[in-house]
């Protein structure tokens, strides 16, 4: 039969199959009810003892407690429903092998929870301490997680996984998965710690809705490449996110800052990491410069919808290679810009400059739109799908008219399509002025241009757009042309 503990008895307790009081009976499960209390004093003596061999399950709505032990020590696997108190200045549970518990009630020690293998731990309601599992697991909270001495969740021996709504508190690091994880930090859950809020090695996934917060190092800190999927706050004092090795990928909905100000990290991409991949949601907030090593093929992603950025390879963004937006994207680039490589297959809008010092994709589909004042430097576009639109006072610099667009010089030239070009500028850089011919063919929009040089470029204008007027060139002041048109 169950064995009931319902009135105040002293530690030890000793977990046995074989009750000689009851017969047939056995502490396996054990009971303790709400009246119910073991208490044990005395240096290294626990409340309840269990030996290995027997996975024991024990409910707990009392008190169970030890001054000098463990409150609650398995030597194998176990199982513990936990509704009452459980408290110790050492472990409040220890279990050797598999664990599972469950805790609604207040569990209490210098180690909350300590599990040798596999474990899987569910708290509504308070756990003050470490909780330890050594053979990778599970954690689910939903209630108070604190320690004031170090860390509060530590998963090793295995992939870890944290779930979390409600609070994690720590003053080393609030959830460390030491061989991969993954930590889902829901509406409303709070991880916060003055040194490191969530640390995962060996990769991992942090999806967070609630609120991430570090202090003196950093909010997330992730080895061996992984993906966070931030719509909450990310913060901290040094550098809210950073991919120490591997490949990373950021996604922002939300806002990722750090607090020490903008000229410190909010995301970094540390040396060493490559293929790295920052997407930004509309709306999205970095407060802190972003960071991804030089010539380590890392982009930057604009996601559909209504957005702004600025300092793109200036400042804010830098050390990444490519710049992409996606269909249905209609972004302003403000501010000065520079990058190696544009994707735009949405609308970019050119609000002060950018710079793409590469090359246009030539899978590109979309629409580049220059507004007044605002210059649109390319080194090469061979596509023929992108589009340019232009605003009085706008202008393009083509570092290579060779390579805009393809078929130059003849009749079957495909490439960008100009748009609304009156009352702006493109600038041929390297095209001489000297011998200059041109020609512009009203039926198909194609201005050829050559020289004594024997240069020869094309451009394609949309006729419907273009205007009355015809096509004036000049020096640029260097060794290129400058044309315009009225």
């Amino acid at each position: 039969m169950t064995r009931k503990i319902i009135s105040a008895i002293d530690g030890p307790f000793i977990l046995s199959l074989s009750d000689p009081l009851a017969s047939g009976g056995s502490d396996d499960p054990l009971i303790i009810t709400s009246t119910g209390t073991i208490i044990s004093t005395g240096e290294g003596i626990d409340g309840i003892d269990g030996a290995a061999g027997t996975a024991w399950t024990i409910l707990n709505q009392g008190v169970v407690a030890s001054s000098g032990g463990s409150a609650i020590s398995l030597a194998g696997d176990g199982v513990i429903f936990n509704s009452g108190t459980i408290s110790s200045i050492g472990s409040g549970i220890d279990i050797g092998g598999f664990g599972i518990v469950t805790n609604s009630g207040a569990i209490r020690g210098f180690v909350g929870v300590e599990i040798g293998g596999f474990g899987v731990v569910t708290n509504a309601g308070s756990i003050t301490g470490d909780i330890e599992i050594n053979g990778g697991g599970l954690v689910t909270n939903q209630g108070v997680l604190s320690y004031s001495a170090s860390n509060v969740i530590d998963i090793a021996g295995g992939y870890g996984t944290v779930i979390n709504q409600g609070t994690i508190g720590a003053y080393g690091t609030a959830v460390s998965l030491a061989d991969g994880g993954t930590v889902v930090n829901g509406k409303g859950g709070l991880i916060v710690c003055p040194r490191v809020g969530v640390s995962i090695a060996g990769g991992g996934v942090i999806e967070n809705q609630g609120t991430i917060q570090g202090g003196e190092f950093a909010a997330v800190i992730i080895a061996g490449g992984g993906v966070v999927d931030n719509w909450g706050t990310i913060s901290d004092g040094f550098s809210a996110i950073q991919i120490t090795s591997g490949s990373g990928t950021i996604e922002n909905h939300g806002t990722i800052v750090d607090r020490a100000g903008p000229s410190y990290s909010s995301v970094l991409f540390e040396p060493g990491t490559t293929n790295n991949l920052l997407v930004i949601d509309p709306g999205a907030v970095f407060i802190g410069t972003v960071g991804a090593p030089s010539g380590s093929n890392s982009a930057i992603e604009l996601t559909g919808g209504l957005g702004a950025i600025n300092g793109v390879g200036t400042g804010q963004f830098d050390g990444f290679d490519t710049l992409s937006a996606d269909f249905g994207a209609n972004w302003t680039l403000n501010g000065p810009n520079m990058i190696g490589t544009v994707l735009n297959d949405g609308s970019l809008n050119v609000s002060g400059s950018l710079d793409i010092a590469t090359a246009i994709d030539p899978h590109s589909a979309g629409l580049f739109s220059l507004v007044s004042a605002s210059t649109l430097e390319v080194a090469a576009a061979l596509g023929i799908a992108t589009k340019m639109s232009f605003s009085a006072g706008s202008e393009l610099v083509v570092d290579n008219f060779a390579l805009f667009g393809q078929h130059v010089g003849t009749s079957h030239y495909t490439g960008s399509l100009l748009e609304n070009f009156g009352g702006a500028t493109i600038d041929l850089d390297g095209f001489g002025i000297a011998g200059l011919n041109a020609s512009f063919s009203t039926s198909t929009g194609l201005l050829q241009l050559t020289n004594s040089a024997a240069q020869a470029a094309t451009l394609d204008f949309q006729k419907s757009s273009l205007g009355a007027g015809t096509f004036h060139f000049a020096s640029d002041g260097g060794a290129g042309i400058l044309i315009t048109h009225s």
